[in-house]
């Protein structure tokens, strides 16, 4: 997303200094959000074999979230819904893991 250009169409410099705020405001929102990884169905995509990743496990009434490596044959391990129970906590959507820390914890 190109702001310059979005101000530029919207006529930003012009606008109130109230609306600017507010305009800014939701630039930042919605860049922080574009950053943050994002929550992909098994339904559309399902991950590598034998990657980590974390995972949502409907367990009955709610949802957990846990950590799990996809065995590329429609199943999930070492994640203790999924592990125990792969048909009756199905596994409903996974994302990649974030980076590891770089500095070593104080």
């Amino acid at each position: 997303m190109d702001i310059e250009k979005l101000k530029k169409r919207c006529g930003y410099d012009g606008k109130p200094q109230q609306w600017q705020y507010g305009f800014d405001l939701a630039c930042r929102e919605l860049e922080k959000h574009s950053k943050q990884p994002q929550w992909i169905s098994v339904k559309d995509k399902l991950p590598k074999e034998k990657q980590w990743v974390l995972i949502v496990v409907r367990c009955s009434d709610y949802f957990n979230v846990e950590q799990g490596m996809y065995r590329g044959d429609g199943r999930w391990m070492n994640c203790w819904c999924a592990n125990r129970h792969n048909d009756l906590y199905p596994v409903t959507h996974w994302m990649p893991l974030p980076e590891s820390p770089t500095k070593e914890c104080e």
